[in-house]
């Protein structure tokens, strides 16, 4: 009874066992993957070499280890008696080959048993026998940036010196992890490939020749993420003021730059000019470049850069072309005698630009009057003139001169004095209401008629006009026009008038007016 109980728990705990390694085996999180079996490719021998080396050590598993190599001998020449040196090891020679071909095969086992194999050809050639090998040309580097997720693999450069490339063949050897690309047509010398993700890639291009001989060659591509690209920065530079004569600025936009790549070209363009330009910009794609031909005013160029994603952006540099040649500006004045001094009036001028820097002033007489006046405060822009005592057009020569440039300006400023224009004897009521008329001559050949009455007025009979007494007995003719009786022509006087002011006896007032009120002289002149 106790053998029997001893058996039937042996028994239980082998049946517990097997469940348990069943239920392992069919857990689908425990599913082996095959090894991969990789043999480095050999290139054609020429006798007497009859030696190869088999290197199995490019072999992996995806999930696990490789536990065991077996080299075998697939295929031989005839009279064949090669050796596989040890036929269990992850790299092996292969000794006493004869001209021909061979192919051997290698399998691997992993560490769950599980197993896998490939072959490599190996080619023999009798003594003798030279062959070039051909040259494999992956081409250049590659970077991309997502969207964009597709390239061209082009080896059309691979060649064979002394035969012709039989066979092309790209393989991917390195991706990064999710990488589900597609190399389109493997086996052609220009293919795609298609659906790369953010990584690195290497992939490489086998090329066969007409004798079997081959050579490969890598060829790497980086896949870079979205990015959103930062737009150049466009510098044209600092304002500039130039002075004629010169006629000529650099516009200079070589401070210019792009955060996150390169600027890629320049384009200088005028955007403001003043009304007469013939400027050229001799330059226009240059980083830098000259603009002729400038003329006085503001001008106003823009600078556009674009960057190597096609981004650009603008700036623009203002030019001040200043022609400092003055501008002379001064009004011509009149006055009435007696009045004989005047203050003439440049403070207007400017320099072209309408400014006033380094301005001077000069006023000299230039003659045509009898009498010499004087000029007071001449180097100033607001001098005063006197002893303008007869009558005429006394002319003055007015010049402007920028200190900094040395040019100038001149004009002639003219300053009319008019001579006395008559007399007439006006009567100054203190009693009465009674209106009284008298006549007076200008000239020997103009005489008026007014008449004069309590309101300190006096209107003509031919045109108003308003003659105004003050307290202090002076008397202003205005608002003026009037019409004066002449042997000649009738003619009218626009202007003011003011008096002397001079009293006299009652006794030299003539033409019926009363006796008993005083008179007053008025001289006139205009004012």
């Amino acid at each position: 009874m106790k053998l029997n109980r001893t058996f039937g728990l042996s028994m239980l705990l082998c049946s517990s066992l097997m469940l348990l390694v069943q239920c392992k085996k069919d857990t689908p999180s425990q599913e082996n993957k095959a090894p991969i079996a990789k043999v480095i490719p050999i290139n054609p021998i020429t006798l007497p070499i009859n030696t190869i080396t088999l290197d199995g050590s490019t072999s992996n598993d995806p999930d696990g280890t490789i536990k065991s190599y077996k080299w075998t001998k697939i295929t031989s020449p005839v009279g064949d008696n090669s050796k596989i040196t040890n036929s269990d090891t992850v790299n092996t020679t292969v000794t006493n080959l004869i001209e021909g071909n061979y192919s051997f095969m290698l399998t691997v086992t992993d560490n769950v048993g599980t197993s896998s194999s490939v072959t490599i050809n190996v080619i023999v050639n009798k003594a003798g026998t030279i062959n070039k090998l051909p040259v494999a040309q992956a081409g250049v580097d590659q970077t991309i940036i997502l969207p964009t997720n597709t390239i061209t693999l082009d080896g059309s450069a691979s060649s064979d010196p002394d035969g012709t490339i039989q066979k092309y063949v790209w393989s991917k050897i390195a991706a990064p992890v999710g990488d589900a690309s597609i190399i389109t047509t493997p086996s052609v010398k220009t293919t795609a490939v298609t659906g790369l993700i953010v990584g690195n890639y290497r992939f490489e291009l086998a090329v066969t020749d007409d004798k079997g001989a081959f050579t490969m060659d890598t060829v790497n591509v980086t896949v870079m993420s979205a990015q959103i690209n930062q737009p150049p920065v466009a510098r044209a530079g600092s304002d500039q003021t130039i002075i004629l004569p010169v006629t000529t600025a650099t516009l200079n936009g070589s401070t210019s730059n792009d955060p996150d790549g390169n600027i890629q070209t320049y384009a200088w363009t005028k955007i403001k000019v003043p009304t007469v330009d013939a400027s050229v910009i001799t330059m226009p794609s240059g980083a830098t470049t000259t603009v002729t031909g400038l003329s006085a005013g503001n001008y106003s160029f823009k600078l556009i850069v674009t960057d190597d994603k096609g981004f650009t952006s603008s700036d623009t540099i203002n030019v001040a072309v200043v022609d400092q040649t003055p501008i002379a500006r001064a009004a011509n004045m009149s006055i009435a005698l007696p009045a004989s001094t005047v203050m003439l009036d440049g403070s207007s001028s400017t320099n072209y630009d309408n400014t006033k820097t380094g301005l001077t002033y000069e006023w000299t007489y230039a003659g045509d009057v009898s009498v010499t006046p004087t000029i007071t405060n001449s180097k100033t822009a607001t001098p005063t003139i006197t002893g303008l005592t007869a009558a005429g057009k006394y002319n003055f020569l007015f010049t402007v001169t920028n200190s900094v440039s040395g040019k100038f300006a001149s004009i002639h400023v003219s300053v009319v004095v008019d001579p006395l224009v008559g007399s007439m004897w006006v009567g100054k009521k203190t009693v009465g209401t009674a209106d009284h008329s008298l006549s007076f001559k200008i000239d020997s050949e103009t005489e008026m008629s007014v008449s004069y009455n309590d309101g300190a007025s006096i209107s003509s009979g031919y045109a108003p006009y308003t003659l105004s007494t003050g307290m202090d007995g002076k008397v202003t003719i205005s608002t003026v026009p009037f019409y004066l009786k002449s042997t000649k022509a009738k003619m009218v006087i626009k202007g003011e008038f003011i008096t002397n002011n001079t009293q006299l006896n009652i006794t030299s007032m003539k033409n019926g007016m009363d006796p008993e009120e005083p008179i007053v002289p008025v001289v006139l002149s205009k004012k």
